[in-house]
């Protein structure tokens, strides 16, 4: 299509294949491993085309998410709208262009975002139509990509709010990361194994709360995490007005004074000491702390699960070991 369509292209390679924590089609793997997939090994390179797709459906997700919150950086780099706008900018003072480089820079990594997510949609379906035996994964796909984006809808809409909606991130929390990160995943890997419905309730069941779980410790990082591990500037969850589980539970037991004051730094350009305040805040009011005690017992949730479903269903018992060690390592990261 011309080297400047490959070379925009190309940026969307790059974005795929240099980070990200790969959970989503980890997930779709351990869904199909504990539902037997092992037994299928005639499928096993059509399992690993739709995992890989919900890599470009994540990628699609994150572009568009960073226009959104008009982030400047993701994983330690220029985001990809602020990528767009520099090269833009630096043609037009090269006189090889013209136009307002910021919408720009916008527009192509919207475009951008687009193109993953149809990619995605082509990756799984060509898959699902030349193997049958993957057709019981379609509604968990097509679920997954409706609660998803309506998710990220009440995550925006959520921050034009004159006040945090506890109801509001809990749904935000249910759907665009539990649903999205884990439970969905599982599913389409284990319905390509031709799962029972009780193993799949019992997935889901283990994926809603470790997903939530997943969602509440993404919500420290955001204001306490290293940016080196992170990736993003530490405390941008609250310079972006993100209406968290973790803030709406700090304005409930702030006292009044206090809670007037941490709201007035929310979605502001906090400084360094402004900042430091309001981890300040929410850490003495004890949000910190019973956000900790509500991942442990999430987590301790998820593991009942899986002894439950060795006790009730066939689940392939490698598969449960791995789930496990998932637990750990999704509610004890600090990246």
């Amino acid at each position: 299509m011309g080297p400047t369509a490959d070379t925009w292209l190309a940026s969307l390679e790059h974005f795929v294949c240099d980070g990200g924590k790969r959970i989503r089609p980890t997930f779709v793997w351990l869904g199909w491993s504990a539902a037997g997939g092992h037994r299928h090994t005639e499928l096993t390179e059509a399992l690993c085309t739709i995992a890989a797709s919900l890599e470009f459906v994540q990628a699609g997700a994150l572009i568009h998410d960073d226009i959104i919150d008009d982030s400047a950086t993701r994983r330690g780099n220029p985001s990809l709208h602020e990528q767009f706008a520099a090269e833009h900018a630096h043609a037009v003072a090269s006189s090889h262009a013209c136009g307002n480089s910021r919408t720009i820079g916008q527009s192509s990594a919207l475009l951008l975002g687009d193109i993953a997510l149809t990619w995605a949609d082509d990756m799984f379906f060509r898959t699902v139509s030349a193997f049958p035996p993957l057709h019981h994964a379609l509604p968990y796909w097509t679920s997954m990509r409706t609660e998803m984006l309506t998710g990220q809808y009440l995550d925006m809409t959520g921050e034009t709010l004159p006040y945090c909606d506890a109801d509001n991130a809990q749904k935000v929390n249910r759907f665009k990361t539990a649903a999205y990160t884990i439970e969905r995943p599982l599913h389409i890997g284990a319905a390509c194994a031709n799962a029972s419905p009780e193993l799949l309730q019992g997935l889901s069941d283990y994926g809603v709360n470790l997903g939530i779980a997943f969602q509440l410790r993404d919500d420290l990082l955001g204001v306490f995490g290293d940016s080196t591990k992170t990736g993003k500037p530490s405390g941008e969850d609250l310079r972006e007005g993100k209406r968290t589980q973790l803030l709406a539970d700090a304005l409930e037991h702030l006292r009044p004074s206090e809670h007037k004051e941490l709201w007035s730094l929310i979605g502001k350009p906090l400084s360094e000491s402004e900042l430091d305040r309001a981890r300040t805040l929410l850490t003495e009011c004890g949000a910190v702390t019973r956000s900790e005690q509500h991942i442990a017992m999430l987590a301790d949730k998820a593991r009942h699960t899986l002894t439950k479903l060795l006790e009730t269903t066939e689940i392939y018992p490698p598969a449960v070991t791995a789930l496990g060690e998932m637990i750990e390592a999704v509610t004890k990261r600090d990246f």
